[in-house]
């Protein structure tokens, strides 16, 4: 493995490679066993790509791992003017190079999850108890558990998860850095609650939500009976004899239709006269 390693490895095998190949186009005494290091040389290069391959996936793992620590550690705006290269920042074409982006991702903070130095240790804790192998269930799983040892609600940290999985809705990400938002919509936020609730990665991570996800508003409590969402996350109750419902799984609670004091709806909620 170090001689996989070592820098210029592969050059001199194909060097050598090509030598032998040279050798083996030439007929004379010795060419048999030029053809018989030549097709060993050809295994050490074949040997070196598929370690070359299995680092590269390695490093790709590592990085989505990176990609959270880097967001729950580097999320608060006051370090956004910091020349510092995050997954979420934006660079742009300058005089002399690349430049960091006057707006970039993290103006928006597109998720409030920020832990303190002091969660290192909390989190390799949590990591290690989950298990020592450093996979994406125990190091993600123990980063979540973290998350939430530090008071960060399941809303919070669905959103940073979310924001990181591949099965999240476009329309749930803040691909646009400028204009700088204080925080993503309420319609944003609920599309992730949503992802987070039809991976089962992250549900492996996170667990389920306070309640019905559908009827959690923007500060993450569940909306009381015969209620609806309005477009700012806030719940608001139905006129009476009217009784909530919703349009469908991506979307909350969102409209009221009327019914029978007295009679179940398809939510086995029964009608009742409900004062605004």
């Amino acid at each position: 493995d170090r001689a996989h390693r070592r820098p210029g490895r592969l050059r001199d095998l194909r060097e050598r490679r090509r030598g032998l190949g040279r050798r083996v186009g030439r007929s004379g005494a010795g060419s048999d066993r030029a053809r018989r290091r030549l097709q060993v040389v050809r295994a050490e290069i074949r040997s070196y790509r598929r370690e070359a391959r299995t680092r590269q996936r390695r490093a790709y793992r590592a990085n989505y791992t990176l990609q959270n620590v880097h967001t729950h550690a580097s999320s608060r705006p006051e370090k956004s003017a910091r020349n510092w290269s995050r997954p979420h920042d934006v660079w742009q074409a300058g005089a002399g190079g690349l430049v960091l982006s006057p707006t970039p991702f993290i103006a928006n903070q597109d998720e409030k999850v920020s832990l303190p130095g002091t969660a290192w240790r909390t989190w390799v804790t949590r990591w290690t108890n989950r298990g020592l192998t450093p996979n994406r269930s125990n190091v993600i799983g123990g980063l979540v558990q973290t998350m939430a040892d530090y008071g960060f609600n399941w809303c919070e940290r669905c959103d940073l998860l979310a924001l990181h999985d591949k099965t999240t809705a476009l329309s749930a990400r803040s691909p646009d850095p400028s204009p700088p938002e204080p925080e993503p919509p309420y319609s944003q936020r609920f599309l992730r609650w949503h992802a987070c609730t039809t991976s089962g990665e992250i549900q492996s991570w996170l667990g389920p939500p306070p309640g019905q996800y559908q009827k959690l508003n923007a500060s993450c409590s569940v909306c009381p009976l015969h209620n609806i969402l309005n477009a700012g996350g806030n719940c608001q109750p139905c006129p009476v004899g009217h009784i909530a419902v919703v349009t469908d799984s991506t979307h909350p609670f969102d409209h009221c239709v009327s019914c029978a004091p007295g009679a179940p709806s398809p939510l086995n909620e029964t009608c009742v006269g409900i004062v605004p």
